[in-house]
């Protein structure tokens, strides 16, 4: 739908209406679609990246390369045999080289659900992966777990990074975190 007009109009409510914020959100474009790669910019080629770490390596299929290999429907997740494992998590990738870094992206999983998907994060920079000083961003996801499309987060200051820290400080429904890709603006 394309409109250049909203109107907003309360017909009956029970007390004095009062609104503090009103949004809309595009609907992802692989759910109108129901093809899951519909769109999506993976960022920087991932060619030299591996993973220095993860706080949470599930064994079989939700491993944490998964966040990296390029491919929306496979994912990295925290939840294991042994249940779920709360926030805060985090994966270090290694990026190989050193790359001028302008921003992130993070893809959250396309299987329809969104267990797991990360609404609030912390996003690190490093020359060596293990003095990361303040985030260089930080913040929330608004709206992901309604509109769980690929979220775009521009660094007020780019940084230089061999090595990067995605942490995940909280999941829109509170259990374990999903990541289906994380990729870097080029």
């Amino acid at each position: 739908m394309t409109t250049d007009k909203v109107r907003l109009r309360i017909v009956k409510a029970p007390v004095c209406p009062a609104i503090s914020e009103f949004a809309l959100f595009e609907e992802p474009a692989w759910a109108r679609a129901g093809n899951n790669s519909i769109g999506l910019n993976l960022g920087r080629s991932k060619s030299k990246w591996k993973i220095a770490r993860a706080s949470y390596a599930t064994p079989g299929g939700g491993q944490a390369r998964n966040a990296i290999d390029g491919d929306p429907n496979t994912l990295w997740h925290t939840r294991g045999p042994d249940g779920e494992k709360a926030q805060p998590q985090e994966i270090v990738i290694d990026l190989g080289e050193d790359v001028a870094v302008k921003g992130f992206l993070y893809l959250p999983r396309r299987d329809g659900t969104t267990r797991g998907t990360v609404d609030r994060y912390e996003f690190y920079a490093s020359a060596d992966g293990k003095a990361w000083g303040e985030p260089v961003a930080k913040g929330e996801f608004a709206n992901v777990k309604s509109n769980p499309i690929q979220q775009t987060v521009a660094l007020k200051r780019p940084a230089t990074a061999h090595f990067i820290r995605f942490v995940a400080l909280h999941s829109a429904d509170g259990n374990n975190v999903t990541v289906a890709e994380l990729g870097l603006l080029r």
